[in-house]
């Protein structure tokens, strides 16, 4: 492993990182990607996507994972408001999910269409103590803001959907009935779950047969 690999790595993944967020804060994101370190190890860069999405008319694509360390403290306070909410956001798809947990935390208060993906995205996840977070705060989230996206975004939707009922059966079945799961809570206190993702097992009270 050389540096010059390291850095190759940490390249692809600022890159990566760049094209979570519209053009229209490409200023902010800037400055933000270029205090993200390097992954551990060089085959350790972003993997995968959330999907091709649209927050306010604007393209982006978010990496479904990244593995890099936090940024040293004392250089992510240096960031203003927006910048270092971006940077909250990147570590929302960071691999560890008590960091996915404790990010998501610091950003659902804020009023960004461009939050809205990456909040999503970790409902349709199958730690189930992240969304437990969320459905905690659920009076921080702005329901407009997630409708709106919902509307621009309805393959990304349903697929979130699917996700949340296919986790739900297969690991959580047993802990709770399908309209107590808290990413069906979330949603449906946005307006959001509808369509006919779960709809079989919601109507039979979202018991296992």
């Amino acid at each position: 492993m050389t540096d010059k690999q390291l850095d190759a790595a940490a390249s692809a993944t600022r890159e990566a990182l760049r094209h979570a967020f519209p053009d229209s804060i490409s200023s902010v994101v800037a400055q933000t990607v270029e205090l993200i370190p390097p992954p551990p190890r060089p085959e350790l860069g972003s993997h995968g996507v959330m999907g091709d999405l649209s927050v306010d008319g604007e393209r982006v694509v978010i990496p479904y994972r990244i593995y890099t360390p936090e940024p040293r403290a004392e250089l992510a306070t240096s960031l203003d408001e927006d910048a270092a909410l971006a940077l909250t956001c990147c570590y929302t798809r960071h691999h560890d999910g008590f960091l996915r947990e404790q990010s998501v935390i610091s950003i659902i208060g804020f009023d960004r269409a461009w939050i809205v993906p990456f909040v999503i995205q970790l409902l349709g996840e199958y730690v189930v103590e992240i969304s437990e977070s969320i459905l905690e705060r659920l009076d921080e989230l702005q329901p407009e803001i997630y409708r709106r996206f919902a509307a621009a975004n309805e393959s990304f939707m349903r697929l979130t959907r699917n996700h949340i009922v296919s986790y739900w059966a297969c690991y959580y079945r047993a802990q709770y009935r399908l309209p107590a799961y808290p990413p069906v809570r979330v949603l449906m206190e946005l307006g959001l779950w509808h369509g006919r993702e779960g709809r079989h097992w919601l109507a039979r009270g979202g018991h296992s047969t």
